[in-house]
C-alpha cells in the first residue's frame, strides 16, 4: 500500500511536509493506495512494545481517499505498548475522503491504554472530511487519548455519527 512511512517500536518522526511541491502525485486513490488504514502521512502506527512513537512538526496538504481508518495525518493508531505516544505541532489540510467508517481530518481511529494515556498536543485540521459512519472533523474515534490545544475547522459529513470534532471516544480528555 501507499504511505511514506508505517512505524513500528520506539519511532520519531519530525518536519515531514506532503504536498504537491514534494510528492509528483499528491492524491492517495483507493485503486492504487491501501484500502483501510490510509492517512497523509503514516497509514498505520500499531505499537505493542515497550516503545513509543512520537510525530511532530509535520503537516500533509493533499487529498486523500480510502475504505475505512482514513485520517489527514494518520489512518489508524493502535498504541497497546507501555510506552506513550506524543504527536505535537503538525496538521493537515485537505479533503478525505472513505467510503465506509472512522475518518477523520487528523486520525481515521486512535486507540491507547488507560496506562500510557497518549498526549495529541497543537494540532488542528481545516480538512474538509466526508464519509459513512464515525466521521470527525478531527478523528472518527478516539480512545484513552488526551488532547490539548487542539482543533478543527474543516466541513464535515456522515450518513450516521458524524461531529465538527470526535464523533466517538471513550476515556479521552480535551483541554
Amino acid at each position: 500500500g501507499y504511505n511514506l512511512i508505517t512505524g513500528y517500536g520506539s519511532t520519531t518522526i519530525s518536519n515531514i511536509e506532503t504536498n504537491s511541491d514534494l510528492i509528483t502525485n499528491p492524491t492517495i486513490s483507493s485503486n492504487t493506495a491501501r484500502t483501510t488504514y490510509t492517512g497523509g502521512l503514516i497509514g498505520e502506527n500499531a505499537n505493542s512494545s515497550s516503545g513509543s512513537f512520537t510525530l511532530k512538526d509535520s503537516y500533509s496538504n493533499r487529498k486523500i481517499e480510502g475504505i475505512s481508518f482514513v485520517g489527514g495525518l494518520i489512518g489508524f493508531v493502535n498504541n497497546s505498548s507501555t510506552g506513550s505516544n506524543h504527536i505535537t505541532n503538525s496538521y493537515s489540510d485537505g479533503k478525505i475522503i472513505g467510503t465506509e467508517n472512522y475518518i477523520g481530518g487528523i486520525f481515521g481511529s486512535y486507540t491507547s491504554t488507560k496506562e500510557t494515556q497518549d498526549l495529541v498536543d497543537k494540532i488542528f485540521t481545516s480538512s474538509e472530511v466526508s464519509g459513512k459512519n464515525y466521521v470527525g472533523g478531527f478523528a472518527g474515534q478516539l480512545t484513552y487519548v488526551n488532547i490539548n490545544d487542539s482543533y478543527s475547522l474543516g466541513k464535515t459529513t456522515a450518513e450516521n455519527y458524524v461531529s465538527g470534532f470526535v464523533a466517538s471516544t471513550d476515556y479521552s480528555n480535551y483541554n
